[in-house]
């Protein structure tokens, strides 16, 4: 309906051997926001893509994922589609994700801003955190923009985790599991923080579990 607001909140965490695929749909109408926001962990295959297609004027969509790829031929692919119809439709995807122990983590997504959609905004941003160099990271963006008034914006970066933030919290007592699990939670910490308490708090605990599998990076 036009004005509404919805925010949908999806916590995943499979048994090893599980193929997970997960397809949500939605359609704004004026002046409506849709939030989706996403942890994804455990699973041998999955996939997840939250999309909107924004159809009506000023409303807007927010894709938020996090995934965890901790296993030896675990893969995790995530992203979102955004459809702008609209005038002043605005779309926002920020992904995370950590691989290590061999997992393999991906982005691929798409924003398509059809002709007509006037003043459009869309605004990606996808970062890999890598900590092993058994694992991988992938990013497959895909933008097609068929209006010349919209603007588009993608960011994203690939890193391997800092030895020299490690080596500095080893030096003040911290044992190197917990550091390092220190440092994924705050590569994390601005997607956990827009989930309500009682979801940050579970994921938090999932999370601290499963990067517990960790080896020794030294």
């Amino acid at each position: 309906k036009d004005n509404a607001k919805v925010k949908y909140i999806t916590i995943q965490n499979w048994s090893s051997k599980i193929i997970n695929i997960s397809n949500k749909r939605g359609i704004t109408y004026k002046n409506t926001n849709l939030h989706w926001i996403e942890g994804s962990l455990g699973g041998y295959h999955s996939f997840s893509y939250p999309s909107t297609i924004l159809e009506g004027e000023n409303s807007s969509s927010t894709s938020m994922l996090l995934t965890l790829a901790g296993e030896e031929g675990e893969w995790k692919e995530g992203g979102s589609k955004m459809i702008h119809r609209a005038s002043n439709t605005k779309s926002k995807i920020i992904s995370k994700s950590v691989s290590f122990n061999g997992g393999n983590a991906s982005y691929r997504g798409l924003v398509k801003i059809e002709k007509g959609a006037k003043n459009s905004k869309a605004y990606v941003k996808c970062d890999s955190l890598v900590l092993d160099e058994k694992s991988r990271a992938y990013t497959f963006p895909h933008n097609q923009v068929f209006e010349d008034t919209a603007e588009v914006a993608h960011e994203a970066y690939t890193a391997k985790m800092s030895i020299d933030q490690l080596f500095y919290l080893e030096n003040r007592g911290f044992e190197e599991k917990e550091a390092l699990s220190m440092l994924v939670m705050g590569f994390m910490d601005d997607i956990i923080r827009e989930f309500p308490f009682q979801y940050a708090t579970m994921l938090n605990n999932l999370m601290r579990l499963e990067l517990d599998k960790i080896g020794a990076l030294a």
